[in-house]
C-alpha cells in the first residue's frame, strides 16, 4: 500500500531584537573576575566596560571592595573587556567568548602608568568551570551547522553529551517537530526516561506538556548555540528530570549577513525492504534562508529565518490474505 503525502512544515519567521534580550541567566551568560595590582592587592572601584564585538553594545560595571566584578545577562557572543583605574595603565582583553548559561572568567592585573598606555590581556578558555557546580556541555554553532543529522533536528545533538542515548518516539504523527527525521530526535539522559528532558528556546518552555514532545524545532542555520545540563542545574530551572536543554537563537549585528540552503534526500541509495516487492519511494526537500543586520547602528538589530519541508514517501505494509484453499 502506497501513501503519498506532502508536508509543509516550520514556515516560521522569527524577528529577534537584541535590544530586547531577556535578563535571564538561563539563556544568557556572564563575565566575572577580579582586578588586582602588581602585588596582587585588590583594586576597588575600577570602571569596567564590557563590549559585544559584533554589536558594539556595552555594559558598564565597577569592582567591589574585594576587587571583584560581575556582568550578568550577556547574550552569547564575543566580548572585549576594558579596565580603567586612576594611576594605572588601562587593560584591554579581547575575544572573550560568552556561551549560553555559562560564566566566563576574566581576571586582570593592572600596572602603574598613564592613561595613554594600555595593557593587552589575552583571553584563554577556562579548562574548569570554577563558578558553578552544574554539569553539562555547550553545543556550539559550528557543531550545530556542520555535523550531519538525519532530518536536521537540533535535539539529535543532545546525543553528543556523555550519558545520553537515543530514545523516544522516532516518527510520531503528533510530533510535527520531528518531521523529516528517520531516527530518534530525543534522548534518555543518565538513565531517566526521554520524556524527563526539558527544552527551552530563549528562556521560553519548548516542551509539549502531555506527551513531552518538542514544540518547535527551529532551522539549524538560525541557532546560535545550546547548552545541555545533565546534573546540578541552578535554581531557575525549577523541576528537573533527565536534562535541561537551553537553546538560544541567533541575533543580528552591525554587519549584514545571510544564507540560503536546500538539502535533498531520495531513495537512490536506499535498500528495498526485505518483504516489499519494490523499493518504496522517498524524497524530501528541506530549504530556506536567513538574514540579519542592523536597524539602528550599535543599538538595534534584526534576524529572520525561513525553512520549508516537502516530504514524499511510501510505506510498506505486510498483510495476511487467504489462500485459494481457505477461500
Amino acid at each position: 500500500m502506497l501513501i503519498n503525502k506532502v508536508v509543509c512544515l516550520r514556515q516560521i519567521t522569527y524577528l529577534l531584537f537584541s535590544a530586547l534580550m531577556l535578563d535571564a541567566q538561563a539563556i544568557n551568560g556572564r563575565i566575572n573576575g577580579t582586578v588586582v595590582d602588581a602585588s596582587d592587592a585588590a583594586i576597588p572601584g575600577d570602571a569596567i566596560v564590557i563590549t559585544n564585538q559584533g554589536t558594539q553594545i556595552s555594559t558598564k560595571v565597577v569592582t567591589d571592595s574585594q576587587g571583584a566584578y560581575t556582568a550578568p545577562a550577556l547574550p552569547p557572543g564575543t566580548y572585549t573587556v576594558r579596565v580603567e583605574a586612576s594611576g594605572f595603565r588601562p587593560a584591554v582583553s579581547t575575544n572573550n567568548v560568552v556561551s549560553v548559561a555559562q560564566s566566563t572568567r576574566v581576571d586582570v592585573k593592572l600596572e602603574v602608568g598613564t592613561v595613554a598606555e594600555a595593557i593587552e590581556v589575552r583571553a584563554q578558555a577556562a579548562l574548569v568551570q570554577s563558578t558553578t557546580s552544574a554539569v553539562g556541555e555547550t553545543i556550539q554553532q559550528r557543531q550545530v551547522q556542520s555535523l550531519p543529522l538525519n532530518g536536521r533536528i537540533f535535539s539529535q545533538l543532545v546525543q553528543l553529551v556523555p550519558g545520553a542515548i537515543p530514545r523516544g518516539v522516532a516518527t510520531a504523527p503528533e510530533s510535527s517537530s520531528g518531521a523529516g527525521a528517520r531516527t530518534f530526535i530525543t534522548s534518555s539522559v543518565n538513565g531517566t526516561p526521554w520524556s524527563g528532558t526539558s527544552y527551552t528556546i530563549d528562556g521560553v518552555n519548548n516542551s509539549e506538556p502531555l506527551n513531552a514532545f518538542i514544540n518547535i524545532a527551529p532551522p539549524i542555520e538560525a541557532i546560535e548555540e545550546f547548552k545541555v545540563q545533565t546534573s546540578n542545574p541552578s535554581a531557575e530551572f525549577g523541576t528537573f528530570g533527565g536534562a535541561v536543554v537551553n537553546l538560544t537563537m541567533r541575533s543580528g549585528s552591525n554587519a549584514f549577513h545571510g544564507s540560503l540552503f536546500e538539502y535533498l534526500r531520495n531513495q537512490s541509495l536506499n535498500a528495498r525492504s526485505f518483504f516489499a516487492a519494490s523499493k518504496a519511494p522517498f524524497k524530501t526537500n528541506q530549504f530556506g534562508g536567513t538574514i540579519g543586520g542592523p536597524i539602528v547602528w550599535n543599538k538595534a538589530f534584526f534576524f529572520a529565518d525561513y525553512q520549508g519541508l516537502r516530504l514524499r514517501n511510501g510505506v510498506t505494509y505486510n498483510l495476511n490474505v487467504p489462500t485459494p484453499s481457505i477461500r
